[in-house]
């Protein structure tokens, strides 16, 4: 094929569009990429290049590079269905149905026969598992143009199962069957029959009928991914996971090439602490023939390995992925390159980057280094440049967004955050620390837009939902919020952390009483069991600051007798005591209790610091601030007062630089701490040079909820610059809000 087409490219014109088109009529798809990826930039009003340039992406497996060259196609009629179709194929690869969707409705609106289009649309529309019944109009237009069109049967009986539409699905289900005997429909569609008829005795709620079909699938299709996958997800549900691994080891068992059932049974693994069983599972794919089934397996390692949070073992094994490769494909070498970054091994990503065939992946991996030698407004360039070239990467969407923050520039962030989320809503936290930024300045109904947005392949993040949980109880909105609740509900590792987040908006709204009855009706809550531990904490906040130190102890001592080697038990207990006046003896056996059980509890270690510094221990409550503050490092917004304590205690020291080096390291992590802006302005109005600096950050504390003494900051500033009229208008803002202060004050119910 090759060959054929340097031939025909040898007969044709000198044009290096018409060598392209000949090389794609040869499938040498790789070929003409490297002359496409010239003539976008020299033509980049040619609609054809465009549709080339993405078809040639698609079909060397960068099918998220190919979005945009597709999207330009498009803008031309002459090339927007086959444009279009290629965009749907690819969106829905990249399990991004929504855009599928949006694409095949163009070319419908042009050519609403065109059955292609019908069934690339109705396809979408059942992934994004939220619009079946559009998906159902769609499947019965197909059959409708063409009623023996078996694809568009399959969707009918697909959508009719998933309306809970009981009577029709059978029947179309029993229709499908019989055309079975018929038509040669294949291996696969037969396994999709049969687990068609398991869903739907699933979705009937006939669980032992159900049970018993999928066990019947499981003998009959035994290594069929739907079979398997659909098997393990029901007897998850089902609470019944011992059976989801047997299957698991009897698929990868039966068919050591089978990479998803390998990847599922190692995550089973690594999630129920047997990490060491995961990496021989995975290492043992690597052993396999097929050298690009053994590179993928040292890819799910790498990415094991980064989820643990090593990323030089990652890099490591994602440099044996592409050694072992045949032709490593680009995204693999620019995921290789990245996690280098993330390792700290700058400068070998930098000298594989220079070899990159894809610029924007050059870009990309020197926009990341440049933030992780702390050179921002030089990485956001890059990240711009970046984009320009993949302007649908939702990952360096998101890195941009974080180098803004870093840099104050939070309008920036924000756009940042939200192309992020359209581009690829799962690809990072984007909805998380999107809604962590906008709940920080107020902006509440923002902040439940950005955690709630979803799609069918992320439905849900628990993280950014408690934000929108903790906003409803503040704002009292949480009758709006039937499904999230129910969901947490049935989930044990997530229904402590979600009652958490709604006490402390009640103790917003109306007092940490009304914050521990809420608590206390939650029901059913065991506050001895571990995984509550976050609630536990919210009851015993809000009893000690409502005066109840006595039954917050007694509440705490409960859960402790029912579970005496919990560490997080025992802080609280130190906690408790300490809010209480308690000695420091017994203050301090239950923070080192906590410490014995687990040495990186960080209250522990910081409510230790405290004891020291007040006891006038120095260096050991030096030594234990740093632990506390180094414990919040990796968590996604910490705690911000490990660092905030240490601040203060340096101040109270004389050392005024290096509690501001400290606040630094605190914005650098969590940016919207008003708190940390306003201490640090002040520090900095206090050197001759910081002016500029002190204004940004007591504006900062402004935007992000630092009232009154926030806007008198700025005041202060403005005052030592000079600027007496702002200065002005800055106190005059303060007063405002300290009577507002106030007035809330007066109004809010009793404690």
């Amino acid at each position: 094929m090759a060959l054929a087409a340097v031939l025909l490219s040898a007969c044709g014109s000198g044009d290096p569009l018409e060598q392209a088109r000949a090389m794609q009529q040869g499938q040498d798809f790789a070929g003409s990429l490297k002359i496409l990826q010239e003539l976008v930039v020299e033509r980049p009003a040619d609609p054809e290049i465009h549709y080339l340039h993405g078809l040639a992406l698609v079909r060397t497996g960068q099918p998220s590079l190919a979005i945009w060259s597709l999207r330009r196609a498009m803008e031309d009629p002459k090339w927007l269905a086959p444009a279009a179709r290629e965009l749907a194929r690819s969106a829905i690869t990249t399990n991004n149905p929504d855009m599928a969707v949006e694409a095949m409705t163009r070319v419908l609106e042009q050519e609403p026969e065109n059955v292609e289009a019908l069934v690339l649309r109705a396809r979408a529309r059942v992934a994004a598992r939220r619009d079946f019944e559009r998906a159902l109009e769609d499947a019965e237009r197909i059959t409708a143009l063409d009623p023996d069109h078996i694809d568009g049967l399959v969707l009918r009986a697909v959508a009719l199962l998933m309306l809970e539409r009981a009577d029709e699905a059978e029947k179309a289900l029993e229709d499908l069957e019989g055309r079975a005997a018929d038509v040669d429909l294949g291996l696969d569609l037969g396994a999709n029959f049969c687990v068609a008829r398991a869903l739907f005795s699933e979705a009937k709620e006939q669980w032992e009928e159900a049970q018993q079909r999928f066990e019947k699938c499981l003998g009959s299709f035994p290594s069929d991914l739907t079979v398997t996958s659909e098997s393990v997800r029901f007897f998850d549900e089902r609470e019944q996971p011992e059976r989801s691994i047997e299957i698991l080891r009897q698929v990868v068992a039966a068919d050591p090439l089978a990479s998803a059932a390998r990847v599922s049974l190692a995550q089973r693994y690594e999630a129920t602490g047997r990490g060491d069983e995961a990496l021989a599972l995975l290492r043992e794919g690597t052993q396999v023939r097929d050298v690009e089934l053994a590179s993928v397996a040292w890819v799910d390692i790498g990415d094991l390995h980064a989820a643990r949070g090593d990323f030089a073992a990652s890099a490591e094994a994602l440099g044996k992925a592409v050694e072992t490769s045949r032709d490593p494909r680009p995204e693999l070498r620019f995921q290789h390159a990245d996690t280098l970054v993330m390792a700290g091994d700058l400068a070998k990503a930098r000298e594989l980057a220079a070899a990159f065939s894809v610029p924007a992946h050059r870009e990309l991996v020197e926009a990341r280094a440049l933030m992780i030698e702390g050179r921002l407004e030089e990485s956001l360039a890059r990240f711009d440049a970046g984009l320009l070239l993949w302007p649908d990467n939702a990952v360096a969407h998101y890195y941009a967004a974080r180098v803004a923050e870093r840099l104050g520039n939070f309008d920036r962030a924000i756009d940042e955050y939200r192309y992020s989320i359209r581009s690829g809503v799962a690809a990072s936290n984007a909805r998380f620390r999107l809604a962590r930024l906008h709940e920080a300045e107020g902006a509440f109904e923002e902040a439940i837009s950005a955690a709630r947005h979803s799609t069918a392949n992320a439905p849900i993040d628990p993280e950014a939902e408690r934000v929108a949980l903790r906003i409803a109880a503040r704002i009292d909105r949480l009758a709006d919020f039937e499904p999230a609740l129910r969901w947490h509900a049935a989930q044990p590792e997530h229904r402590g952390p979600a009652v958490a987040a709604m006490a402390q908006g009640v103790r917003d709204r109306s007092g940490p009483a009304a914050a521990a009855r809420f608590v206390r009706e939650r029901t059913p809550l065991d506050l001895r069991d571990p995984r509550n531990a976050d609630a536990l904490r919210e009851l015993v906040i809000s009893l000690a600051a409502a005066g109840d130190a006595k039954g917050a102890l007694a509440t705490v001592d409960a859960s402790l007798a029912a579970q005496p080697d919990v560490a997080v038990f025992h802080g609280l207990r130190g906690l408790v005591l300490a809010s209480s006046g308690a000695g420091a003896a017994a203050v301090r056996a239950a923070y080192e209790r906590a410490l014995a059980l687990d040495a990186k509890h960080a209250p522990a270690l910081l409510g230790l610091a405290k004891l020291a510094a007040a006891s006038g221990e120095n260096d050991e409550a030096e030594a234990l601030f740093a632990r506390a503050a180094e414990t919040q490092k990796d968590a996604q917004l910490g705690d911000p007062e490990p660092w905030r304590a240490w601040a203060e205690w340096l101040v109270s020291r004389g050392r005024k630089d290096e509690a501001a080096t400290r606040l630094e390291a605190l914005l650098e992590h969590v940016p919207y701490d008003a708190a940390a802006a306003l201490r640090l302005s002040a520090l900095r109005a206090e050197q001759p040079d910081g002016g500029e600096q002190a204004l940004a950050l007591a504006r900062r504390a402004v935007r992000f909820g630092g009232g009154a003494a926030a806007y008198e900051q700025v005041a202060a500033v403005h005052r030592l610059r000079g600027e007496s009229e702002k200065a002005a208008a800055a106190q005059a803002r303060a007063e405002q809000a300290r009577a507002r202060q106030s007035k809330a004050a007066e109004v809010a119910p009793a404690s």
